[in-house]
This record gives C-alpha cells, structure tokens and sequence, in this order.
C-alpha cells in the first residue's frame, strides 16, 4: 500500500461526495445529506474495487465475443472460438489500487453510517 495513492483515492471520493452533495442538496449541509452523500460514493468506490478484485469483470468478455460473433463477420474468422478470444484479451490486468479503494470504501461507508446514527445526532440535539 502506497501512501500517496490511499491520499489521492480519498481525496477523489471526498471531492466526488462533495459534488453530489451540492449537485443533490445545494448548500444545504446537514449530517443526513453529508451521510448520504457520503454512502452513495462509498458504495460505489466499494462494489467497483470488489468486481475488480474477484475478476469478475471477465464475465463482459464473453457478452463481446458473442454479439461481435453475431453482427461481425470477419470477427469469426479471426476467433472461430471463444477460447483463442479469451487467451487474447485475457492479458493480465492491474490491481493495485483496488485494495486501498476496497478499504478507503469501508472506511467512508462507516463514517457515513457514523454521521447518520442516532448516537451521533444526539450530540447536537437541544435539551
């Protein structure tokens, strides 16, 4: 893990919550739209860097071959199978920002429930 790169995931997410704060609630700032905001950033970064991690973005291979297959006809000449399709594209792919992303991701999921608690609005509540 890379400390420079943990600061700029986090300070892209931070800066992405911010825009879809003021895209959504202006500058209306509140501990429920900064949760919200917050969460939806969260889980997005958090469900990219886990198809990334497990591999799953291989499963978009075979949705390519088979509609190149159908509309393309020079592209079944080229890979009569899916096999020499997939050892084609199946160059190794870089992962090593995706671990920081899946962790900074938990991170800002946590602050955003933490923001969103009862526990914590209790602080601010007049007696």
């Amino acid at each position: 893990m890379k400390k420079y790169r943990i600061f700029l995931i986090l300070l892209g997410a931070l800066f992405t919550a911010l825009v879809i704060q003021l895209l959504v609630y202006h500058f209306n700032f509140t501990t429920e739209s900064i949760s919200n905001s917050l969460f939806v950033i969260g889980v997005i970064l958090f469900f990219t860097s886990l198809i990334a991690l497990s591999g799953s973005y291989e499963i978009f291979h075979g949705i390519r071959y088979s509609l190149q297959a159908l509309y393309r006809k020079d592209f079944r000449s080229n890979y009569p199978t899916f096999l020499e399709y997939k050892t084609e594209k199946a160059k190794k792919f870089e992962l090593t920002g995706y671990v920081e992303a899946i962790i900074i991701s938990i991170v800002i999921i946590a602050v955003a429930f933490f923001l969103a608690s009862r526990w914590f609005n209790g602080w601010f509540k007049k007696s």
